[in-house]
């Protein structure tokens, strides 16, 4: 048996459950100041007037595109839908109405923008890139790269991922809480690690390169910003699903999250693995912006047009072990209905309510005949009742046809897959039953928003 965290190929591209982690290491880079950030990533999360974001971003705010400068490339949303400055952001029955007024990352997460986030990619390494294409070995008489280039530099959303546990050199330790009481042999390497290693993300951004030299500075330019733009939409990487959940954990506590699997060593209970001495794990990232993140993941499942608030109120298709069919007019069907109630009524608001989340659909590198999608979920649900416990999921199903009809993309199967198992999780926390099953039951859910446009779910990620 492979471990789901250590099985990794150009099939894990997360698509665009990578937006979240293009969100929060932007997130972190507006909020250190001893790098002196460009103060427009803040600007462009929380919200520029139309007029703002033409002028610092280079691109309308409703824009279907984002050009990579000095080619004639670009990345696109899908079908080459505009983007839309505002909108909802919440469903009546979850609480106070939330609205966007303008384009922020709260809406691009909601609508999962393309342009969005690859322009966001673009700007987070912006100086970056002046810096190397101004340090690069130059004849000092033409002014012409006297090296080939094989590499490309780390760019600022690695660092800033490598900063809180997820490095493309070195595996994550599952077993980091093991002591000297414990002696368990382990395998590590370059290439090959033991069981309880989560495997470093594949990234093609800084590999795979041939940049001939002779060229002037710029002209490496629109090689790298596109990697960059790629790179900010889920492409250019593939990670596993502990990636994904590990770091929407850390979104949803706003610290970092040490994952590990061994709770005990014969009687012997282990504690969680501890941060190394003088550090805390504390995210040093200000509170407005991971606000928006975490608004923009509760938009997606909640709010009117977003590419999963129709799968998360239907009808469930395996609660607690049973197919959901089969024992619908049972107490299990009972406890679904009271947690899906529309009306909140006696006070439960619906699952929908306590969802926070990201579907993707990758679009691995593949031959001509082969013609498939990667599906993805990540997200977090909030306890039914205070002082229960979050919990982060992430899921990844992997060979979606879409040659050939059925469930293609990461809403449709991921997002059913995560209702599922949190409608589980809270029909076993016993909710109140004096809700009438099936009365007030929400409606046939309209289609879900195509991911990356402003009409609906998702489709392939398209770059051209």
């Amino acid at each position: 048996m492979v471990a789901a965290w250590q099985l990794l190929s150009p099939d894990n591209t997360p698509g665009s459950t990578w937006k979240t982690i293009t969100s929060l290491t932007a997130a972190l880079e507006a909020s250190d100041a001893s790098v002196r950030p460009d103060p427009a990533i803040a600007q462009m999360m929380l919200g520029m007037d139309a007029g703002t974001f033409q002028r610092r971003l280079g691109i309308p705010i409703t824009s279907s595109t984002v050009p990579i400068p000095g080619s004639s490339r670009s990345i696109n949303n899908i079908k080459g839908g505009s983007m839309s400055p505002g909108g909802a952001l919440s469903a009546a029955v979850c609480g106070p109405p939330a609205q966007a007024s303008t384009l922020t990352v709260a809406v691009a997460l909601m609508k999962s923008y393309n342009v969005y986030f690859a322009r966001l990619a673009m700007l987070l390494e912006e100086k970056h890139v002046n810096d190397w294409l101004r340090n690069l070995p130059r004849n000092s008489r033409t002014g012409r790269v006297t090296e080939d280039i094989k590499t490309l530099p780390p760019t600022r959303l690695m660092v800033r991922l490598k900063q809180i546990g997820f490095s493309w050199e070195e595996p994550v330790d599952l077993g980091a809480n093991l002591t000297d009481k414990q002696p368990l042999s382990r395998v590590k390497g370059r290439t090959v690690f033991d069981k309880l290693y989560v495997r470093p993300p594949i990234t093609a951004i800084t590999r795979g390169v041939n940049l001939l030299r002779d060229n002037m500075p710029d002209a490496y330019r629109p090689e790298y910003v596109h990697r960059i733009g790629l790179n900010g939409i889920g492409q250019s990487w593939s990670v596993s699903t502990t990636h994904l959940a590990v770091t929407t954990a850390m979104i949803a506590k706003g610290a970092k999250v040490r994952p590990y699997i061994i709770a005990g060593w014969g009687q012997d209970r282990l504690t969680t693995p501890k941060p190394p001495a003088g550090e805390d794990d504390r995210l040093n990232v200000r509170s407005d912006l991971l606000a928006a993140i975490r608004q923009g993941m509760k938009a997606v499942t909640e709010a009117p047009g977003a590419t999963a608030t129709g799968v998360f109120a239907r009808d469930p298709i395996f609660v607690l072990g049973e197919v959901f069919a089969k024992v619908k007019n049972g107490e299990i069907g009972k406890r679904v209905a009271a947690v899906r109630m529309g009306t909140a009524k006696n006070g439960i608001k619906p699952i929908w309510c306590r969802a926070y989340g990201k579907t993707g659909t990758a679009d691995p590198p593949r031959k001509k005949e082969h013609r498939y999608n990667s599906g993805w979920f990540t997200g977090w649900k909030e306890p039914l009742e205070p002082g229960g416990r979050r919990l982060a999921i992430a899921c990844m199903v992997t060979h979606l046809d879409y040659g050939h009809g059925g469930p293609q993309y990461g809403g449709g199967v991921c997002g059913a897959i995560v209702r599922d198992i949190m409608i589980s999780l809270e029909t076993m926390e016993r909710p109140d039953l004096r809700a009438n099953p099936g009365e007030d039951e929400p409606k046939t859910p309209p289609p879900d928003s195509p991911e990356g446009t402003d009409e609906g779910e998702e489709e392939r990620p398209r770059a051209n």
